[in-house]
Order: structure tokens, then C-alpha cells, then sequence
């Protein structure tokens, strides 16, 4: 993967992040800014390691900040703190964790998620999160846990609504061969109601729908 920065006035894209000019056989992975807009924070992914790295954009310069053996994925950089979540993922073990923006005070938010797909974070530095079938809340320290959804089925890349009164995602189901001639996997979009919890279906075509975001135009 590169990584690319696109100037909307302009209409020109800058090339920061690829292993030709960085001069490494890994694949770049989950580019995001920094609050201040003055770095990208991505993930390194060699063949048994991967590494959170930083790039200074006035500088070039990356500095990484995963330890010796990474196993660091899936960065978002928050303003609370300066602090950056990521997945820790090793032989099969998942957890959702939080460090400082130097790698220092390493700490687990929650332990054995299901996948790193399957979080994002608000303005407020509150994140949405599934654990495989149900729907929850929870701050970037680890408290006030909340479950906005029971589900039945498993809940893919939940993501915030502009206004973060809901949340859209994925709702993925196994059809028996019962119901079909053949085993097949699809998901539907579906959105949520923080407050209130209530839950409405958006599609319905029996296909797999993929990367629900919500925009405001």
C-alpha cells in the first residue's frame, strides 16, 4: 500500500508513505492524521511483525514507536492525551490498546476483541466497538461500558453518524443450506440509536454490502 496526501484546491497528491521511499520490504498500512495535522500515524507489516511508525511531514523523518517484536496495528491518533489507539494482535489474541504518542504507558482498553475492523472513535473520544454480535460503547481510558445493540449475527465496521447520535455498520449472516441451495455469507447495513438503542435496517438485497460511511453533504 502507499500513501498518498490529496490537496483539494490544488488538485495534486504528494506521495509520503511506500516502502520504495521509505527503502523496506513491509507493507504500509491505515494511514491517519494527527490531531495537530502535522504528522501520519500508520502501521509497518513485515511478515510475523508489525510496527505503529510516525511521519513527520515538515521532516520526512518516521519515528516508530512500537516495541522490539511489534504487534501493533490499526492506529488512531485521539486528542485526549495525545494518546494512540491501536489493536495488539499475537497468536490469535486481540486487544484494543492505548499508549502515548512516544510509545511510553502501554495499557489494555479491552481485551479479546474480535477484529481491529470492528472499532471507531467520535469527537468526544468515544468508541464504538464490536465484540462479534453485540454493539457497545466505551471511552478511551476503559470506562463507562455500554451496550447499545443484542445481536445474533456478527457486527462489522461500525462508524459514527456527523451528528454521533448513531452508528452504521455491517450485519453479517450465515445462511444455512435449508434456506438456500448453497452456503453464502452477505451483510446488511444497519443503524443505531445511542440513546435510545433503536435499530433500523437500511438494505436488504442479500448481497454482501461493504464500508458503510455516513456523510454529511
Amino acid at each position: 500500500m502507499k500513501g498518498y496526501i490529496f490537496n483539494i484546491e490544488s488538485g495534486k497528491s504528494e506521495l509520503i508513505l511506500s516502502r520504495y521511499i521509505m527503502n523496506i520490504r513491509d507493507s504500509i498500512e491505515s494511514p491517519k492524521w494527527s490531531p495537530d495535522g502535522n504528522s501520519v500515524i500508520f502501521s509497518q507489516r513485515g511478515y510475523s511483525t508489525s510496527k505503529i511508525g510516525i511521519l513527520n511531514l515538515s521532516t520526512k523523518n518516521v519515528e516508530y514507536i512500537s516495541p522490539e517484536d511489534p504487534h501493533d496495528r490499526n492506529p488512531i491518533w485521539v486528542s485526549y492525551k495525545n494518546k494512540i489507539i491501536f489493536i495488539y494482535n499475537n497468536i490469535g489474541t486481540r486487544n484494543l490498546c492505548s499508549m502515548n504518542n512516544d510509545g511510553s504507558d502501554r495499557n489494555i482498553i479491552l481485551s479479546n476483541i474480535d477484529s481491529g475492523y470492528r472499532y471507531s472513535i467520535n469527537s468526544k473520544e468515544i468508541i464504538v466497538y464490536s465484540d462479534g454480535t453485540d454493539l457497545y460503547t466505551i471511552d478511551v481510558m476503559g470506562n463507562n461500558k455500554k451496550k447499545i445493540r443484542d445481536g445474533d449475527s456478527i457486527i462489522w465496521k461500525p462508524r459514527w453518524s456527523p451528528d454521533e447520535k448513531y452508528v452504521v455498520y455491517l450485519d453479517g449472516w450465515l445462511i444455512s443450506p435449508m434456506n438456500r441451495e448453497d452456503n453464502f455469507h452477505y451483510t446488511e447495513i444497519y443503524k443505531t440509536n445511542i440513546n435510545t438503542k433503536r435499530t433500523q435496517q437500511l438494505t436488504n438485497n442479500n448481497v454482501i454490502e461493504e464500508f458503510p460511511s455516513w456523510i454529511d453533504i
